[in-house]
């Protein structure tokens, strides 16, 4: 099945596809070290200059994470896990998400050990050229040899905001006391 992805490394940001031979592309990506990878377009993230090439071969090493459109796998082998908000930093990268683990883990308990380490709901910023880019992605799938720490995240981490905002749906408490008022 052919995948489009996007993959953040030190230098740059590639975009290309992929043939990804598993039911997920995380599976493919810990299994392989090196992958081929097609219609590559590379950004570079000092200056934003643009390099096109028709194929390239990439390490697994080359990239701190990666994103894409891929296959969710089989849903009948997924397992119930409980989000835990997350973040981290990997090379240029701050990143923030949602990391999901069995409901009895504790959140940072072999993290930093897992080839992958997907994330859903997960923003990913970085600095290209002089401007600050924040990336939203459904999932990103960082690189685990690259996962230093793990941290929890704050609200802010994850873009939420502090304040709930909730209309009142009595102008004034109702008085239930059964007195005049």
């Amino acid at each position: 099945m052919r995948v489009e992805f996007t993959a953040f490394a030190d230098d740059s940001i590639i975009d290309g596809s992929l043939t990804c031979e598993t039911e997920r592309l995380s599976d493919y990506l810990a299994a392989d070290p090196e992958f081929e990878i097609h219609d590559v377009v590379l950004v570079a993230l000092d200056d934003g200059r643009t390099l096109r090439v028709d194929q390239a071969t990439v390490s697994k090493t080359d990239f701190a994470a990666i994103t894409s459109n891929g296959p969710r796998g089989n849903k009948a082998l997924r397992t119930r896990t409980r989000p835990f908000p997350v973040r981290t930093r990997l090379g240029p990268y701050d990143i923030a998400g949602y990391l999901h683990l069995p409901p009895s883990a504790h959140a940072f308990t072999g993290v930093v050990r897992r080839s992958i380490v997907p994330l859903t709901s997960a923003t990913i910023r970085y600095d290209l050229g002089s401007q600050r880019v924040e990336r939203s992605c459904d999932a990103l799938l960082l690189n685990g040899d690259r996962v230093a720490w793990v941290a929890p995240a704050t609200n802010r981490d994850l873009g939420i905001s502090d304040a709930l905002d909730v209309p009142a749906r009595f102008p004034r408490p109702k008085d239930m006391t059964g007195g005049a008022m």
